[in-house]
């Protein structure tokens, strides 16, 4: 049994989703194994898929069989098969648009109980909600919790934040028990990693976690980087970067610049952050 799973969700994006996985092999230590669930079958993107494979022969691929979409449930069918396929004590998720910028140790994160939900994404130096409206409070100014310290993490109860401290079921490096993710992710349907996220909040919030622990540290480990969206279930805000230009950049051996973003004091869990290419 590994004591950490993170399963990753592609769809469009082998380029992004390249330094996502780069990303993880960089910062992710000690025992933990990554699958990521794709759609690939857009004949534009298969071949760098394929590139991104190869790539990275310690991941788990799976193919999405029908595409996030379509509304048959195939997602959530392929979601849980794949969380159910690595062997895990605990598990996050994670998308490919997303990296992680700096050192995690797993077995610093993966021991607490269930009274406890550590988030790679929060940390006390977050100031703004980006995806947050042009009138809401948080906009602008997004306040800490009141904390205490538990080992060397910030802790809160989730109940008594506001913003994204009031939101921890969150699809980007929220650290699960396996066995009660799985529970939960069974229990109704969504078709895309939108819907997912949106049903677990919907479901299981407040009731279930509003009484549970916060835990983050003192810097984030994990940035969301929202330069495109790939599904029509959420217009999510973005820098409306065209897919394209970033299989563009790949077929003529470029990526991401995704170093010039590590060790970064982030002000928002999503950043729409310049966009460079370098050869791979």
């Amino acid at each position: 049994m590994y004591k950490l799973g993170i399963i990753t969700f592609s769809k469009n994006r082998p380029c992004q989703l390249y330094s996502q996985l780069c990303s993880t092999r960089d910062h992710i230590h000690g025992d933990f194994r990554q699958i990521v669930l794709m759609d690939n079958r857009d004949i534009r993107y298969y071949f760098a898929y394929n590139e991104v494979q190869s790539a990275f022969p310690e991941v788990i691929f799976r193919t999405q069989i029908n595409n996030f979409n379509l509304g048959d449930g195939s997602f959530h069918d392929e979601t849980i098969r794949a969380i159910e396929l690595i062997d895990a004590e605990y598990f996050m998720m994670s998308t490919d648009d997303s990296i992680f910028i700096r050192d995690f140790q797993v077995e610093d994160g993966c021991k607490y109980t269930r009274d406890y939900l550590l988030s790679l994404r929060l940390a006390p130096h977050l100031k703004i909600m980006q995806t947050a409206g042009m009138d809401h409070p948080c906009k602008t100014n997004m306040p800490n919790p009141e904390f205490t310290r538990i080992d060397n993490k910030n802790c809160w109860q989730w109940g008594n934040g506001i913003c994204e401290w009031y939101y921890p079921l969150a699809c980007d490096a929220s650290v699960f028990f396996r066995y009660e993710l799985l529970q939960m992710l069974k229990s109704y349907k969504f078709l895309t990693p939108n819907s997912l996220e949106s049903g677990l909040m919907k479901n299981f919030y407040p009731d279930d976690f509003y009484f549970r622990k916060g835990l983050c540290y003192d810097e984030s480990i994990y940035l969301n980087i929202p330069w495109n969206i790939v599904s029509n279930e959420a217009v999510n805000k973005n820098a409306n970067i065209s897919t394209d230009i970033f299989q563009d950049q790949w077929k003529l051996g470029n990526r991401i610049n995704h170093e010039k973003y590590y060790e970064m004091i982030p002000e928002s869990c999503h950043m729409e952050l310049n966009l460079e290419f370098i050869k791979r």
